[in-house]
């Protein structure tokens, strides 16, 4: 698991850019990055049914406004 900081670093318009390993929590060094990485998959899923399903706009379906 490759830390941020053992990343090859470039700078891109005088920023530091690190490319990841496509698991941002595996890039933070978190122990259970897979678990968290499907987790939030999930998470976002079920949040794009919920807009689909119930045409919740997006602040609607975070906040849950719309299910009063």
């Amino acid at each position: 698991m490759a830390l941020l900081a053992d990343m090859e670093a470039r700078l891109i318009e005088g920023v530091e850019v690190h490319r990841g390993c496509g698991n941002v929590f595996a890039d933070l060094g978190l122990a259970d990055a897979e678990k968290l990485k499907i987790k939030t998959g999930l998470v976002i899923e079920i949040r794009n049914l919920g807009l689909e399903v119930h045409a919740f706009t997006g602040t609607e379906a975070w906040l849950g406004s719309a299910c009063t």
